[in-house]
């Protein structure tokens, strides 16, 4: 059942205008972004961002813009998720099917992230084309964009999870920016400007840039991964407790 609520979600992206609008102007933003990149390292190339070359100047920092974008992109597409079905009044039906709630957030989640993975083709093919003037660290580029994957289903993840909480799409999609921001830069700048070392690390930790931030310069380690894993599943759970509540009170 989780696959084929998630081919549901999956077909539904696929056929709303608003992705494609998406996909589209990420197209034009990344091409823009790689050509600047481009422009600028063959104009210097000793000045190479940490001496890695040109995968590291151009490619991973593709990666790195495009986990940015995600910040706005990912609670736009999945503010429909729930919120949609409380709007459509199609979530008594979707409830009371056979099938658990955890089957229900979980389906929702992989097609978003399949989804995901659908719109990550754009900078891997503009990236790759690198290859036809110069070599690419496989390593580097690995890392780069596995780090892309785990921030933008961490977003989506989020965004799933806003969508839960109301059924007004647009509140949705800003409930989900807010919270995204208030992981990716609030708690960082507030662990910045806290004088208790203590309180001051464990909010850096909660930081998402300071965990992403490994990935785009080639370093992989069990710390970052568990913590996205942590908070992937944290927010899922979390939709599925809001939900749980929701079918007890409707």
């Amino acid at each position: 059942m989780i696959f084929s609520i998630a081919l549901r979600e999956f077909r539904n992206l696929l056929n709303s205008l608003l992705a494609w609008v998406i996909m589209s102007g990420i197209s034009v933003i990344i091409f823009l972004i790689f050509v600047t990149l481009v422009k600028a390292y063959m104009e210097n190339p000793n000045n190479s961002l940490g001496g890695q070359g040109v995968t590291g100047t151009i490619a991973s920092t593709v990666f790195y813009f495009y986990s940015y974008l995600f910040i706005l992109i990912a609670p736009m597409l999945s503010m429909r998720s729930f919120s949609g079905e409380f709007k459509n009044k199609t979530s008594q039906l979707l409830f009371s099917a056979p099938i658990s709630m955890t089957e229900i957030v979980l389906g929702k989640c992989l097609g978003l992230y399949l989804f995901t993975l659908l719109t990550s083709l754009i900078p891997i093919f503009i990236t790759l084309s690198l290859l036809l003037g110069s070599d690419l660290d496989s390593g580097l580029y690995l890392s780069s964009l596995l780090g892309f994957i785990l921030v933008s289903f961490t977003f989506m993840t989020i965004g799933v999870f806003a969508s839960s909480l109301t059924e007004h799409i647009g509140l949705a999609a800003l409930g989900g920016i807010g919270i995204i921001l208030s992981l990716f830069w609030l708690v960082e700048l507030v662990g910045s400007l806290v004088k208790l070392e203590s309180l001051q690390s464990a909010l850096q930790y909660l930081s998402i840039s300071e965990h992403a931030a490994a990935f785009y310069n080639g370093q992989i380690n069990g710390t970052d991964l568990i913590y996205f894993i942590l908070i992937i599943s944290s927010f899922i759970v979390l939709t599925i407790r809001r939900l749980d509540s929701y079918r007890m009170q409707h």
